[in-house]
């Protein structure tokens, strides 16, 4: 117990320990509370509203960088987005109108701060011909028809035996043989010191080529690819270019490679 101030020593029998406080009025915190949990929404909404509706938040500008063969105004109508809230902007949609285009190959768009939209297009490259019924059509190294561009001088060509098609830009012919033919066409000359001078497809037998030594190579699919180069590799160490010639190495069965005289010659 405390004691009387000014001494005397006897302790005052009325202090109490205890602190004086204020009784607030029975909810008037939660009074309080619900008052900023409806505010403060409904100001983010006001605050979400004025940015939507915004002129300066609006897509102003389609720039369209890497289309050559293609028109950048072309590119951006179909982005159709001109005028558009940059809020929630629809990108995959247009990302996926922009890669039906036969000749495009990828494409990036995001937005350039505050109101531009950069469309990035990669364009597909001629690589080569694939030749069926008479036709010729240009095609990328993943067997993509395309038009409007023309492959290099010396561009491979490969010939489908198959019974004739039509392909329009944008068709895909058989991309399985157009790989293979892509690797062997850098391999064989470094690796057995052959030319590649014609490939052949047909849907039956896959995918054939010769070589400037005379030897034909089929090979069919690309499964098991890297195995059946090393089979021809090593049976061009073991016998020479000379040894193959006039010769046809069929690859198709895998683990049993068969080395045969052309037909009618022995």
């Amino acid at each position: 117990m405390r004691r009387r101030k000014g001494g005397g020593g006897r302790p005052d029998p009325y202090y109490s320990p205890v602190e004086a406080y204020v009784l607030l009025p029975e909810g008037s915190i939660t009074g309080k509370r619900r008052f900023w949990l409806w505010v403060l929404p409904l100001a983010f909404l006001a605050i979400f509203l004025a940015l939507f509706f915004s002129p300066l938040f609006r897509v102003q500008r389609i720039k369209v960088v890497g289309a050559q063969s293609l028109s950048p105004d072309e590119v951006a109508a179909l982005v159709g987005m001109e005028g558009h809230t940059i809020i929630l902007l629809p990108l995959k949609e247009a990302d996926a109108r922009l890669r039906l285009l036969p000749m495009v190959r990828d494409v990036t768009i995001r937005l350039q701060w505050p109101n531009t939209l950069l469309v990035r297009v990669e364009e597909r490259e001629p690589w080569g011909y694939w030749v069926n019924g008479g036709q010729s059509y240009v095609i990328d190294e993943e067997g993509v028809v395309l038009e409007g561009k023309v492959p290099s001088l010396g561009a491979p060509s490969i010939i489908d035996t198959s019974p004739p098609l039509t392909f329009r830009p944008g068709d895909r012919v058989d991309s399985d043989a157009v790989v293979i033919a892509h690797v062997v066409l850098g391999w064989a000359p470094v690796n057995v010191g052959a030319k590649v001078v014609a490939i052949k497809y047909n849907v039956a037998q896959g995918l054939s080529l010769t070589t400037d030594q005379g030897l034909q190579v089929v090979i069919g699919d690309s499964k098991g690819l890297d195995f059946k180069l090393e089979v021809w590799r090593s049976l061009a160490e073991e016998l020479g270019n000379k040894g193959l010639a006039g010769k046809v190495l069929d690859l198709r069965f895998g683990a049993r490679p068969a080395l045969r005289y052309h037909e009618g010659k022995q």
